[in-house]
């Protein structure tokens, strides 16, 4: 049995595309603070972040455990390519997307998670976009003139 636990646009949607693409039918919950089941979501996951993926009553957090999982719990999906150098190179990816990217975007978009001080949100939203339009600016480089940035596999 499988959940995923998501809230509405949060980065969790990566696990649920990847989910869907795998041809996996996930019980979908909706974990959000202040709704009456958030009690029980916490004692399944005590950080309250998503996506949280259950698997017969074990809880996997992040993205990258999760797509990671996801592409060998369903290899005849082709999520994940057989060449270990390849494989290095897509959970590379999906690290910097996890580690440097979304962080700058919600650095960008949403300076109440770096900061409580609101004096201080201007500052951060700016240093924030400039952050993720290099992102961005690297991710079309990488992308080159490619439909899809792991491709060959």
């Amino acid at each position: 049995m499988l959940t995923l636990y998501l809230r509405t646009g949060a980065c969790a949607v990566a696990s649920l595309i990847a989910l869907k693409e795998a041809g996996a039918d996930p019980q979908l919950y909706f974990a959000k603070p202040g709704e009456e089941a958030w009690p029980d979501y916490l004692t399944k996951n005590p950080r309250g972040t998503v996506p949280a993926l259950e698997i017969d009553n074990t809880i996997l957090t992040e993205n990258v455990a999760i797509l990671t999982y996801v592409a060998q719990a369903y290899p005849e999906a082709n999520l994940w390519p057989e060449d270990l150098g390849r494989r290095a190179q897509c959970v590379s990816l999906v690290s910097w997307f996890s580690s440097t990217l979304h962080p700058a975007r919600r650095q960008a978009f949403r300076p109440p998670f770096t900061s409580a001080d609101e004096a201080c949100h201007k500052g951060i939203q700016e240093a924030g976009r400039e952050k993720y339009w290099n992102c961005m600016v690297e991710l079309n480089d990488m992308l080159g003139d490619n439909e899809w940035l792991a491709v060959d596999f």
